[in-house]
């Protein structure tokens, strides 16, 4: 569930996270996700290493995807391309 005045911003994030993936051989490739968080400053938040389809990434890549998918058969969202 998203309110209406955070759609576009969901729909942008949706779109530039998708613009990442690919697939080949059936298979879902999803770079660049931070292999997780301790607490620290700026540098080391950013800095953190990243992985391909590490899980810290992956379910909320799909609650993501599951929300958008929603939003779009409910017509609150048009002009979205969700895979599917």
């Amino acid at each position: 569930y998203l309110k209406s005045e955070y759609l576009k911003a969901a729909e942008r994030g949706y779109q530039g996270l998708i613009a990442g993936v690919t697939v080949e051989d059936n298979r879902l490739t999803l770079p660049s996700i931070c292999i997780g968080t301790m607490v620290g400053d700026y540098d080391f938040y950013v800095l953190r290493p990243r992985e391909t389809n590490d899980l810290h990434g992956m379910g909320a890549f799909i609650m993501m995807c599951e929300e958008m998918s929603r939003s779009v058969e409910q017509g609150e969202i048009t002009g979205c391309t969700v895979a599917g």
